[in-house]
């Protein structure tokens, strides 16, 4: 099932509930909204002051809107004190 409605604000419509329902079209404009402050983090990397998303506030908003999406880990580094992951 494709629910494809041009001419349609994503804004008005319930996010999908299934994969396919909303056209890429839908999907990449329900992305490129502002976020709202109270998703986003800031932390501080030398002088700068960073702000980002979490991952686990991505992965919310990106199964909200992109029911069905996958990611996997591509690589793992530790150091002293952190681990980093990669993902894709």
């Amino acid at each position: 099932m494709n629910a494809t409605l041009p001419n349609v604000n994503p804004e008005a419509l319930e996010p999908p509930i299934m994969p396919g329902e909303w056209s890429l079209k839908q999907i990449e404009s329900a992305l490129s909204r502002p976020l709202p402050q109270c998703l986003l983090a800031q932390r501080k990397q030398g002088g700068t002051t960073l702000t980002y998303i979490p991952w686990h506030t991505a992965n919310k908003i990106l199964s909200k809107y992109c029911p069905g999406w996958t990611w996997q880990i591509t690589q793992i580094q530790l150091s002293d004190s952190r681990l980093f992951m990669v993902e894709q």
